[in-house]
Formats: structure tokens, sequence, C-alpha cells
């Protein structure tokens, strides 16, 4: 089959890769992934961005919690 480069990241929803600044596919490779190489032998950059898709929802969780502390904080103030 076609040359890949293995990494050593999780099997997880959330992770992205770049080859030589496009956009890649990772695909499972056991407990880790895996990226097809488009030039093999040749000298390249691969670059992996982890974004959950639950961080939109951590997020509003984390701003809801500190507008309620304040809420509170203000009262016991008064």
């Amino acid at each position: 089959g076609p040359a890949r480069v293995e990494v050593s990241i999780p099997s997880y929803p959330g992770w992205r890769a770049w080859w030589n600044g496009a956009e890649a596919t990772l695909e499972p490779s056991g407990y880790f992934q895996s990226v097809a190489a488009r030039e093999p032998g040749r000298e390249f950059s691969l670059r992996l961005d982890f974004v959950p898709a639950s961080w939109p929802f951590a997020a509003l969780a984390s701003l809801l919690a500190w507008a309620a502390w304040l809420g509170l904080w203000r009262r016991s103030l008064a």
C-alpha cells in the first residue's frame, strides 16, 4: 500500500492534520493514527491540532459558572 506516517496520538475525534500546509486525513491505525505520505522520500512538514468537539459546551458551562459565582459574590456584599 501507500507509504504512511504513523503518529503517536490516540485515535480520538478532534484531531486534525496538515501535510505541507494542506489539510490531510488522519486514519485509525490500531490505538494511534496515521497520515498518507503524499510524497514519500521527500522532506515534509506535518502539523497536528486537537480541537475537541465538546469545547464550545465546556466554554459555555465555564462562563455560566463564573456568572453564577459573581452573582452570588455581589449578593453577599449587599
